[in-house]
């Protein structure tokens, strides 16, 4: 029997629609299973870059860990060698590479080695600058930092002088000399006019031209390491020739200097006040109508030439740097002319020397109404090459006074009438890279006497120290003459290391002239806790070399302003002998005997 027509139809559509549905199922099946598969990438990819910005962010973090672990290996390092009076020969094998063994600390390690930049050689000088490098650790992270430091013992006895000559100082005019000696470590020569003011030199060839105390030499004044010119060259800007001129003559004029405001357009503002200026061969540079708030690094080529006023007004933007320092090191570098003269005027140059981001001692306007007189203040160090190949002289002319201290090797010529003064915070406090290293032994410095007066000043004004034969041991004592009262004598500023709470102990060797007499040794010091406080001991003294032997116990509060060690007698103004003078303190040394040089900061290639 035939299916009738439409059953078979009924049927037909049933199974296309039961098709249909397998078909949709199927098709949502794979829409849900490569959405959970899209999904599932996309969390893994999540997953994976969460797992890729947390060990970013660990070596970033080993990173920035190790910079600081590498400071720190450098401050630990200062700490560690200004502690140690004989570090140039413990660790004269950590160079080279041969860092210290690790030490832990936070989450890494740092180590360090030294570097004498001069000659490579630690142990050669004890003057020499050190470079300090600190390499930090953390997981694979390395960093190295690296730092200057100079020796923070004491100051260079030049530093007293308002003006000391490498080789001979030449007098062709009157010389007004103040607050401290004028002073070379060859002879003093006077052509004509008269020295006012106390010297100090190997001979003079008229000492009757010499209103005040002359003190023969017994061996020449230690001068400072070349190297310091290389250290501030690190630190400055450099100022192109060419702003300052084109061809052989070169002018820096009618410019305010300072670590705001550069020199010329095409130099970049220090924020030391440090700038650096180098001449060819045959160039010449005169600086006139300036004021300078910074230093000056001049470089002098063969025969090149400079020149300083008239109408500058200047000093350094930091007490513990120089004025000026001249590299003249090249063979046949020209002369050094420095005159201090005229005033300085703003309607004249039409610059403003003291706006209100460079005020003149606290006062600063936008006016063009002001007008200064010309100064030099400060240290001005001139450096020299061999004398064989270098015969050009720093010459001073200055009827407006010099302030500071003029340092120069070979000759020094005055040769118009002049007033210089010694400025004692040059001494008291002196500009990094002119001191010496200390004797860890004696807070004294010079304290054998081999170098005559050098350290040490006079108690009175019209007392004299005189570089003496009659030692009690070796070849010089000091004597102590035209003394006015009995508590004048003689002294030395050691302030830089006294300690308070410990106890000084003195031992020295004193002769008087006439008759035995009882002598203090007086301890004298300023702070802003007590004010001024003398601690007194006395002892007999024989007109033959007598043994003294005293103790102080000092102690203050606060800031110490200065610290002076003292000799005076208690009945009379005869004169008398010192030689063979120790002092030591008990307990803990000063905190340091190397100091940072500010700037010299670098990031150094990991070994």
């Amino acid at each position: 029997m035939t299916e009738p027509r439409f059953l078979r139809q009924q049927v037909t559509r049933g199974q296309v629609a039961r098709r249909q549905v397998t078909r949709r199922l199927g098709s949502t099946y794979l829409v849900v299973l490569f959405t959970s598969l899209i999904v599932t990438v996309i969390a893994f990819a999540g997953f994976q870059r969460l797992r890729i910005q947390e060990q970013d962010a660990s070596m970033q973090r080993d990173w920035n860990e190790s910079a600081v672990l590498a400071s720190s290996a450098v401050e630990y390092a200062l700490t560690k060698l200004g502690n140690d009076p004989d570090w140039r020969t413990a660790y004269a094998d950590r160079v080279a590479g041969n860092y210290s063994d690790p030490l832990a600390l936070g989450r890494g390690t740092i180590r360090w080695q030294l570097e004498d930049p001069v000659d490579g050689d630690l142990t050669d000088n004890p003057d020499d600058p050190v470079r300090i490098y600190g390499l930090g650790t953390v997981g694979s992270s390395q960093r190295v930092f690296s730092m200057l430091a100079w020796p923070a013992g004491s100051p260079l006895d030049a530093l007293r002088s308002a003006v000391h000559a490498g080789g001979n100082l030449d007098v062709t005019c009157s010389l007004d000399v103040r607050n401290g000696p004028a002073t070379a470590n060859d002879e003093l020569q006077i052509a004509t006019g008269t020295l006012l003011g106390d010297v100090e030199v190997t001979s003079v060839d008229r000492p009757d031209s010499v209103v005040g105390t002359v003190t023969k030499l017994p061996v020449p004044k230690t001068m400072p390491s070349s190297i310091v010119y290389a250290v501030y060259e690190a630190l400055a800007s450099t100022i192109p020739p060419t702003d300052l001129g084109s061809g052989s003559d070169l002018v820096l004029e009618d410019a305010l200097v300072s670590p705001d405001q550069a020199p010329t357009t095409g130099t970049v503002a220090n924020p030391d006040g440090v700038y650096r200026i180098q001449l060819a061969d045959y160039q010449s540079l005169t600086i006139r109508d300036c004021r300078i708030e910074g230093t000056l690094l001049v470089e002098l080529g063969r025969y090149a030439t400079l020149s300083i006023g008239p109408r500058v007004l200047w000093q350094p933007a930091r007490s513990d740097y120089p004025a000026l320092l001249v590299d003249g090191t090249a063979d046949y570098s020209g002369e050094v002319m420095i005159e201090c003269s005229g005033d300085l005027d703003e309607a004249n140059t039409g610059v403003n020397f003291n706006p209100a981001t460079t005020p003149y001692y606290g006062d600063g306007d936008n006016d063009l109404s002001d007008s200064y007189t010309a100064s030099l203040n400060g240290l001005l160090h001139i450096i020299r090459g061999d004398v064989g190949v270098n015969l050009s002289d720093t010459v001073i002319r200055a009827p407006n006074k010099i302030r500071g201290c003029i340092l120069a090797d070979g000759e020094v010529r005055i040769d118009q009438d002049s007033i210089l003064a010694a400025d004692p915070l040059l001494y008291a406090k002196p500009p990094q890279g002119y001191a010496s290293f200390p004797d860890p032994d004696n807070l004294l410095t010079n304290g054998d006497m081999e170098n005559g007066a050098a350290g040490w000043s006079k108690l009175g004004a019209n007392t004299s120290l005189i570089t003496s034969t009659d030692a009690h041991e070796g070849a010089a004592s000091v004597l102590v003459t035209d003394r006015d009262t009995p508590s004048t004598g003689i002294q030395q500023d050691i302030t830089a290391r006294l300690l308070s709470g410990f106890e000084v102990s003195s031992e020295l060797w004193l002769k008087m002239a006439d008759q035995q007499e009882t002598v203090e040794l007086v301890l004298e010091v300023d702070s802003s806790g007590e004010g001024v406080q003398r601690w007194v001991q006395s002892a007999a003294v024989d007109t033959d070399w007598t043994s003294v032997r005293l103790e102080h116990e000092p102690m203050w509060s606060g800031t110490l302003n200065y610290a002076r060690w003292q000799i005076r007698s208690t009945a009379s103004s005869q004169e008398f002998w010192l030689d063979e003078a120790i002092v030591q303190q008990s307990g803990e040394g000063p905190a340091s005997t190397l100091s940072a040089v500010s700037g010299s900061w670098r990031a150094e290639s990991v070994p």
